[in-house]
């Protein structure tokens, strides 16, 4: 969509899931902080967050570039039903569970308190075996279990390191697919996949989102 000077656009919020996203051709002029313009509220790095008058200014991208390119209507909607299976690599620390095999057996309801650092589960609880684990880097998608067992599935706001074990990783392309689910709403059910399954998903994901715009 080609915006012109002194339009306005105005958003009812998404029709599904609970986030919707702007793109702007050019990127956003704003200050950068270790080549990034977004804003870690929980490292205190980078530019606060906006605000109600904040104005962004759009970095130059020739009209051509973008002139009738469209998004694929449905490419990324989310699967309609009150359940979602997603993939998952067990492990790391799946060996600190014993009971490892009820996690795959049910499934799980986002809870209020989720928000993009990690989606906070309710279902049936997996305590990890007692003991310290050394912290470790925590890649997207990690199924980090505190203590009292309920599972969070980290997102894209999620902290570099954490000592929690974790029972196993969502294949990335379905992270994007849990950070869409309103708390409330569908549930999640997780299965155990060989990494190998988990290349392929990727791989097919990829291609996906090429053919998604057009």
């Amino acid at each position: 969509m080609i915006v012109r000077r002194g339009q306005e656009l105005r958003f009812r919020g998404p029709i599904a899931g609970c986030r919707a996203y702007l793109a702007v051709a050019g990127g956003l002029l704003a200050p950068r902080t270790l080549g990034s313009a977004s804003a870690d509220l929980l490292g205190r790095i980078g530019p606060r967050p906006l605000q109600a008058g904040d104005q962004l200014l759009a970095g130059p991208a020739p009209a051509r570039d973008v002139a009738g390119r469209r998004l694929r209507p449905g490419a990324y909607a989310l699967p309609s039903g009150a359940e979602l299976e997603v993939a998952v690599v067990p492990g790391p620390q799946e060996d600190w569970f014993p009971a490892a095999e009820r996690f795959y057996a049910g499934s799980y309801g986002v809870l209020p308190a989720s928000d993009r650092t990690g989606l906070r589960l309710d279902g049936a609880a997996v305590e990890p075996k007692p003991g310290e684990l050394l912290s470790e880097a925590t890649p997207l998608g990690s199924i980090q279990v505190p203590s009292d067992g309920r599972p969070i599935v980290l997102l894209a706001g999620r902290q570099t390191v954490g000592g929690y074990a974790k029972i196993g990783v969502v294949c990335t392309p379905d992270t994007w697919r849990l950070a869409q689910i309103r708390p409330g709403t569908t549930r999640v059910r997780f299965v155990p996949v060989g990494l190998t399954e988990a290349h392929a998903r990727y791989r097919a994901a990829l291609a996906a989102l090429e053919g998604a715009i057009y």
